[in-house]
Order: C-alpha cells, then sequence, then structure tokens
C-alpha cells in the first residue's frame, strides 16, 4: 500500500471514531437496534422500567424518535424516582410521546406539520435547509431502519404539551397528577444572590404570582 492511499485509510478511520454511527440491523426490532447503537442506554432503560419493550417488539410499524443518553442527562430524568404507580404513568407518558405509529422516514415530514403521537397528544414538526426538528429537538440520525419501523435519533428529551405533566425546567422536578394549583407550589426560581456562590435558589409559595410571572413551565 502506497502512503497516499495509506494516509487515506487512516483519514476515514479517523472519522469513523469521531461521528455518531447508529448501528442498526433493519432484521432487528426497535428496542434491540436501540440498544446496539450505544448511545441509548437510558432509553432502553426508561422502557424496561415502564414495560414498553415488549409493546416496542409488536409488529407496528412504529417510528421512533429516540433521544440519546446525554439528552436524558440533560432533562434530569432519573429512573430511581420513578417508584409509585403515578410515577410510572408520567414516564409512560413522556416516553410514548416519542413513539408515531406507522412508519415514517425523514422525507415525508414536511414544515409545520403535526401528528399525533401514541400517547394522543400532538406534535409538531419543522423542516429548515434539510434538518427536521420535532418540538425543539433535533434529528441528528434520521431513518435508522428496524424490522417493526424507523428510528430517528433525536438531541432531547420531548415533553408532552402543557396540563398533562408538571416538569420544572430548573429542578428537573415531576409531580404526577398535580393540579395547577398544586403543581405552582412546585415552583423554584433563580435569583440575584449577593453571595459569591452565584444564584440562590428559592421554592415559591403556593399562590406566588411572582414565580407564576417568571420561571415555571408546565410539560414544555
Amino acid at each position: 500500500m502506497n502512503r497516499s492511499v495509506s494516509v487515506v485509510a487512516l483519514l476515514v478511520i479517523a472519522s469513523l471514531l469521531v461521528t455518531p454511527v447508529a448501528v442498526a440491523d433493519e432484521n432487528d426490532d426497535i428496542p434491540t437496534n436501540a440498544q446496539n447503537t450505544g448511545v441509548h442506554d437510558s432509553l432502553v432503560a426508561a422502557l424496561t422500567h415502564a414495560n414498553l419493550v415488549t409493546t416496542l417488539q409488536g409488529d407496528g410499524p412504529f417510528t421512533v424518535f429516540a433521544p440519546t443518553d446525554q439528552a436524558f442527562q440533560d432533562a434530569g430524568i432519573d429512573l430511581s424516582t420513578f417508584d409509585t404507580d403515578e410515577e410510572n404513568t408520567t414516564l409512560t407518558d413522556i416516553l410514548l410521546y416519542h413513539v408515531l405509529s406507522g412508519s415514517v422516514n425523514s422525507s415525508q415530514v414536511t414544515d409545520g406539520m403535526s401528528a399525533v403521537m401514541v400517547n394522543g397528544d400532538k406534535a409538531s414538526f419543522t423542516v429548515a435547509d434539510g434538518a427536521v426538528m420535532v418540538g425543539d429537538a433535533n434529528v441528528t440520525i434520521a431513518d435508522v431502519s428496524s424490522s417493526n419501523g424507523i428510528i430517528h435519533v433525536i438531541d432531547k428529551v420531548l415533553m408532552p404539551p402543557p396540563g398533562d405533566i408538571c416538569y420544572n425546567m430548573v429542578s428537573h422536578t415531576i409531580v404526577p397528577g398535580a393540579s395547577n394549583m398544586e403543581c405552582n407550589s412546585y415552583m423554584y426560581v433563580e435569583m440575584a444572590s449577593p453571595y459569591p456562590d452565584g444564584p440562590t435558589r428559592v421554592r415559591c409559595g403556593l399562590l406566588s404570582v411572582f414565580c407564576l410571572v417568571l420561571f415555571w413551565t408546565v410539560g414544555s
């Protein structure tokens, strides 16, 4: 092998090492392919915790928007905190908001379209300069074929629309089944602090209008 060919070969190998690759076999089902990517361990663990693996091993077809391990970490989702029936129902709702009935590849997605996910809520899609987004999540790897559908890798965990889940984006606290008033009592805001340690996190009171205006986001 001459020197130029060797250099090209090394560059190709190096690019494979630094570029995310979805390792998949179109003969395997969606959970199996998700497990094999190496970046969806958190998703598979969540599916297992919510008893959804068997569902996604079914005939389908399904389209799954699969958040990476980093996306789960960024969302602050800790499976050890989901230990009651109500909390597990919330987790199931979140996960099924990532699943679309039918096999939809990226070329079928158009800008501004919406679709009803398996949990019953609508998700919106954006297409710009060839890049696809679902909600505020970017599709980083599209059209990973499986035996019972398609996987699209995304960089954020999707949250169902407002009103379904009481979710604090600052503290990453999920309060299943909370009313709006109960939800408000779990609010936190970041306030300027005179101390060098940085901002102070303050838990708001049940009727604090000040907190309502600032940082509370329900399910989005």
